[in-house]
Order: C-alpha cells, then sequence, then structure tokens
C-alpha cells in the first residue's frame, strides 16, 4: 500500500498514517471506538474545554471568549447531539447582544448554569453511537393547545386524556409558548407513566420540534425547553417529537377545545375556616392542577401532580375528602333535572334524546358559533365571580357594554347576545331576555357599532370575457379548473359553499343544458335539496361545454362521487397537472386565491372583486338584461326580493332612466 502511494506520486505522512488494522482511532478531533460503536470526545480536548471555562471566572468574559467556550460546545454535537444547542442558548443570547467582540460581559443567572453544567457533566454525558438505532416507541402522544387550555392524549386502548385551562398570564402568551408548555404539561402529569422510556411525541407546530430539539433564543421559550430537557432526564424519558399536519391532529385538537366550566375555586378565607373546624383535609377530591387546595387531589383529566382520574374510581375513606362538586352547566340546570327522574325505562330513553333534538334546532355552524360565543361570556363572567347561567339581566347588559366598549363589530354584539340567550332558552332560562332592556342595549350598540358596507364589486361579462380569452383555450388542468369555476358560479348564481361541494354524482347532462343536484345550501335549511339547471349556448363562454372540458381533463368519471374542485399537483415526469388523491373540496381560500390571481392576470383590481362577485356578477347581468322578478329570485334561490337586490349592482344607463323618464 505504502509502495503503491509513492509510484503514484503521493507524498505520505507517517505521523497521521495508521497502517495497522484498529477498532479505536482519533479521527476529525473525535475517539472513533467501535468495541462500543460510540463516537467520543478526546481526553484532551474536554481538559483544554474545562480550562477555557475556567479561565472565565478570573476575568469578565469579553464576547470574543464567551463565543469560543460556544463554539466548542456547538463542536462536540456530533458526540453528544442536540443537548449542545439547547444549553448554550443562553450564552449565545449575550453574544448577540454584544456591539464588539471584545465588549466585556456581564453573564447572566441563566449562562453562569449552562457554564456550569458543562463544567460538571462534559465527561460524565453518554456520547452517541455511530450507528442509528430506529427503536420503536413505548408511547404515542399527541398534544395540541388553544387560546384557553392545553390539551394531550397517548395512543393506546385505554388512552389518556391530559387537560389543563390556562391562566390569565398564559392566555396572553404566544402560540408558540401555549404549543410547547403544552408538552411540558403532558410529559409532567403522566411522568410516571413515561419512565425509563421511549416517548413519540406529535405536535401540529412546527416551531416547538425545533425548540424542543435545539432550544430557542426567546427567553421564556428556552426556559420551557431547558424545562422539558430536565424533566427527561430526571426520569430517564427518552424522547423523538415529530410534526404533523393540523388534520391529522384533529383529537389534541378537539380535547384543547373543551371549556372546563368547572375550573373554579372556593376562596383560601372559606377554605382555612373549614379546614380549621374540619381539617386537616388530606386530599381535594374535585379539583385540577389550578385549583387544588392540598397536595394530593384527583382530578377529571390527567394534569401535573393529579393522584389519579376520576375520584369515584378510588377510595374516599383513605383520606379525609375536601369535597366541592362540580357544578355541570348544561342541560343539568332548571326543568332539564326533571328528565332523570323519570322511572320508565322506554320514556327515558326518549327524554335522553330531548338535549340533541334542542340543539337541532339550529344548524351545526350556528350552534357553533353561538357556544363559542358563550363561552366567551363564560370566561368573562370568571374574571368578575359573576355567575353565566343563569345570568342576571344586570350582568348581560354590563358584558353587551364591554363589548361596545371594546369596539367589535355589530356582527360580534349580535352573537354574544344570541349565543347568551340561546344557552338560557335550551335551560329554560328564557325569562332573561324577556326584559326590554337587553334588547334597548343590543340595538343602541348597533347602532354605535355600525359602519359603511363595503361590498365587493360584482365581476362583470366584460372580465368574465377576458378570463376565458386568456384561460380558456388551454389544455392545462389548472387553467379549466378556474375557468369552469367561474363560469358554474357565474352562470348558476352559486356560492361558493354549494359549489365546492358539487360532486361528480350530481351532475347529469342533456343535449340543451346541464341539471345540477344541490345536496345542501345556506338557504336549504330542511336539506330538501334543489335541482337547478345551466344553459347550453355554443359560444366560446359556454359553461357546460367548459364543465365537460374540465370533468374530461381531470379524469373525472360522472357517476363517481369525487368532488369536482379539489386540490391539484403538478408532476414533473410528465410535465403536467393531476388531481389530488384525497377526495377533499378545494378550500374556500385558496379558491379565494386562485380568482384573485386569476382576476389580476387579466388587468383588474383583485382587492375590489372576492367569490362572491361571481354570483354577485351574475345576478346584476341577468338583472340589466330585464330578466323576469320571479325568475331571478328562482335562478339564486333567494326567498326576499329584499336578499336578491342586496346582490345586484344596477348599472349607470339603468340608473339615469329614472330621471329621463321624468320628461324634465
Amino acid at each position: 500500500m505504502k509502495q503503491d502511494l509513492k509510484s503514484s506520486g503521493f507524498f505520505v505522512n507517517k505521523d497521521k498514517s495508521i497502517w495497522q488494522p484498529t477498532k479505536k482511532l482519533i479521527w476529525l478531533g473525535f475517539v472513533w471506538d467501535l468495541n462500543t460503536h460510540t463516537l467520543e470526545i478526546p481526553s484532551e480536548k474536554i481538559q483544554r474545554f474545562k480550562n477555557d471555562i475556567n479561565s472565565l471566572h478570573s476575568v469578565s468574559p469579553t464576547a470574543r471568549q464567551l463565543a469560543k467556550i460556544t463554539g466548542k460546545i456547538i463542536s462536540f454535537m456530533p458526540s453528544l447531539g442536540n443537548i449542545c444547542r439547547i444549553m448554550s442558548r443562553n450564552m449565545l443570547m449575550l453574544i448577540s447582544t454584544s456591539r464588539y467582540w471584545d465588549e466585556q460581559i456581564l453573564l447572566t443567572s441563566n449562562a453562569i448554569s449552562e457554564i456550569n453544567f458543562w463544567h460538571t457533566n462534559c465527561e460524565l454525558l453518554p456520547s452517541k453511537t455511530l450507528f442509528s438505532n430506529n427503536f420503536l416507541p413505548d408511547k404515542i402522544v399527541y398534544t395540541d393547545a388553544s387560546s384557553f387550555a392545553a390539551a394531550g392524549y397517548t395512543v393506546e386502548t385505554f388512552k389518556k386524556v391530559v387537560h389543563k385551562m390556562w391562566t390569565f398570564e398564559e392566555k396572553q402568551k404566544s402560540s408558540t409558548y401555549r404549543e410547547l408548555k403544552a408538552v411540558l404539561i403532558t410529559l409532567n402529569s403522566l411522568m410516571k407513566y413515561f419512565h425509563s422510556r421511549l416517548v413519540k411525541i406529535y405536535t401540529d407546530n412546527q416551531n416547538v420540534v425545533r425548540i424542543i430539539t435545539a432550544g430557542s433564543m426567546n427567553a421564556e421559550l428556552q426556559v420551557l425547553a431547558i424545562e422539558i430537557f430536565n424533566l427527561c432526564v430526571q426520569n430517564n424519558i427518552s424522547i423523538e417529537v415529530d410534526w404533523v399536519p393540523r388534520e391529522e391532529n384533529k383529537i389534541a385538537d378537539f380535547y384543547s377545545k373543551i371549556f372546563d366550566f368547572d375550573d373554579w375555586q372556593i376562596s383560601d378565607i372559606h377554605f382555612k375556616y373549614f379546614n380549621n373546624l374540619w381539617g386537616p383535609f388530606t386530599c381535594d377530591v374535585f379539583a385540577d392542577f389550578n385549583n387544588n387546595k392540598v397536595p394530593m387531589f384527583f382530578s377529571p383529566h390527567w394534569c401535573p401532580g393529579t393522584g389519579g382520574v376520576d375520584a369515584f374510581a378510588y377510595d374516599w375513606s383513605l383520606y379525609n375528602c375536601w369535597i366541592v362538586p362540580p357544578i355541570r352547566r348544561r342541560f343539568q340546570f332548571s326543568y332539564w333535572k326533571d328528565l332523570q327522574s323519570i322511572q320508565n325505562p322506554s320514556l327515558r330513553d326518549f327524554a335522553s334524546k330531548l338535549p340533541n333534538i334542542a340543539e337541532a334546532s339550529k344548524s351545526k355552524n350556528t350552534v357553533k358559533k353561538y357556544s363559542y360565543a358563550f363561552k366567551r361570556f363564560s370566561v368573562w363572567c370568571s374574571n368578575y365571580d359573576l355567575c353565566p347561567l343563569p345570568a342576571s339581566v344586570i350582568t348581560v347588559a354590563v358584558y353587551l357594554s364591554f363589548l361596545i366598549q371594546s369596539e367589535v363589530s355589530s356582527s360580534v354584539l349580535n352573537g354574544a347576545f344570541y349565543g347568551i340567550k340561546w344557552e338560557h332558552d335550551l335551560n329554560l332560562y328564557s325569562n332573561v331576555f324577556t326584559s326590554d332592556f337587553l334588547s334597548i342595549v343590543l340595538e343602541g350598540g348597533v347602532r354605535l357599532l355600525s359602519k359603511p358596507v363595503n361590498k365587493k364589486e360584482p365581476i362583470t361579462h366584460d372580465i368574465i370575457k377576458r378570463v376565458i380569452d386568456k384561460f380558456g383555450l388551454s389544455t392545462n388542468l389548472a387553467d379549466l379548473r378556474i375557468c369552469c369555476l367561474v363560469l358554474l358560479s357565474y352562470a348558476r348564481f352559486l356560492r361558493y359553499s354549494e359549489l365546492s361541494h358539487l360532486k361528480a354524482s350530481n351532475l347529469r347532462f342533456y343535449d340543451s343544458h346541464v341539471e345540477i343536484t344541490i345536496v345542501s345550501s345556506k338557504t336549504d335549511v330542511y336539506r330538501q335539496g334543489n335541482v337547478v339547471v345551466i344553459a347550453k349556448t355554443n359560444s366560446d363562454l359556454c359553461p357546460v361545454a367548459m364543465l365537460k372540458r374540465y370533468l374530461e381533463a381531470a379524469n373525472i368519471s360522472i357517476s363517481s362521487d369525487e368532488f369536482i374542485f379539489r386540490a391539484i399537483s403538478f408532476l414533473k415526469s410528465r410535465n403536467s397537472h393531476i388531481l389530488c388523491k384525497a377526495n377533499k373540496p378545494l378550500s374556500y381560500t385558496r379558491a379565494r386565491e386562485l380568482l384573485l390571481s386569476t382576476l389580476s392576470e387579466v388587468g383588474c383590481k383583485k382587492e375590489q372583486f372576492g367569490l362572491h362577485s361571481l354570483r354577485s356578477g351574475g345576478v346584476s347581468e341577468a338583472a340589466h338584461n330585464r330578466i323576469p322578478e320571479r325568475l331571478l329570485k328562482s335562478h339564486g334561490r333567494w326567498k326576499t326580493d329584499l336578499a336578491k337586490d342586496g346582490y345586484i349592482k344596477e348599472n349607470l344607463k339603468n340608473r339615469l332612466s329614472v330621471s329621463k323618464s321624468l320628461n324634465l
């Protein structure tokens, strides 16, 4: 080998060459040990590093000296892993604030802690293995956070659900802070189940994955990252954190949006009184992390410090119990409790369905809107120790005044009023809203908050023609999709919610027209379905011809249940677009982006238009062409002239015709 190298013209460095087989060598600044399959830091390198740290104690360090320390820590990453990034962030923050390299730096307590950590542990930390071990996780966890709660759950037959309401201070934090805190809370709550385990954590926040792995330059986020790191080290927990799309994290998202109306507590003064009278209490039976009065407590969900979930699953005789029973907010107040006294099994079955029947009186979106409005009202009441259900007339009036002075929109004010009213109606507390005073306050608020309506402009026939002239002759699936979307919505006065949920099986083609079945619509409250028609015009702007071209290009079968308008992807191998396999309708946001981009390309000011501009443009054009009012209402499925007229924009010629008819 030596001779071959020399004869090839190479100069051999004898000091750096190893000619005998070995299982342990120093190369690239690390010890490669094939006996233990580890990548270790040489002892002399560790000693030089500790000497550099010791030198910091004798002088006020400069940014250059501190950067030398952090640089060496980062260089340890191939051997020690991401701990090098997590446990150097505070030093990096100090370096980033210095104005020049030789500026002296005042070390913070956090930076000193990091320096001491490395001085103590740099020789004790385990080295990484040379070969990756792909172990299956012992536990799989999903976490999420909403604006008012954190949640997580384990993937197992009897999943453990973690839930914690945010404090007022935590609510003010960033979404990344709350998502990161949700991971910490979940680990802390299930610590004894995760001990000495490999835990896989899924979150829908990409920043959380990065921060847990590498720390953060944001001080409060770094504190959380350190807490997670320390918790895992102390309990021998190994974690892997991965990002998942929000669509795959729906269960954790659902739990994070559960509002715990029982998250309240007896004042400390009253607790001390009863504790002196009957105590000392050793267990708070119905509590959680935020409101427990003694260290031992049972909670409705897993949370940090809980002794167990579901107090009724434990023996209370072992403790001197402090018991404050939970107050259920819904369908357990007022006359609904009479349903529980029904003894006849058949009648009980009928009675149990009443809450669902009552909710079905409104659409799902309306119920969701009202529920959210009432939750906001409940949170506001809890801040002032007021009862949200049943609320007094004064409580509701003051809340409406609070919203008015917060300058919310009139729609938010109306939503709050009717959301609170809806909850009271469901619980048979309707007498609260019989007061004319609340109606007067609402009317006054609407008048004060109302602003001029800034409607989007209708898309005219000329704009439609420009779009089809530019994109209609293309064979590109993306171009055909936007042309088809524009023509169908314009010709049939379709709302986007109706258009997006059209399936191929809803279409039936005839020689003179196409028949479209609209399964559900905003105006079809009882879901009877509507069958609408669009005429074949045999022109360049024919919506029926464009629909056929699009279906053929998208390879959609007429008999299938595929949504017509879906996301598309570009295949480089074919140099063409295809529909995505996921059978999900194109989102409102994406459709709006596509429409505005198209309008911009044909010379329109896109800020003047929206998806509703197609519906208003179609009906405005039909009105200008003197189509009878009855047909306009039927074509657009409007119940009243008032609703229809809100979409029509009269052209200048028609507006001038009124004054011209006066023979002046």
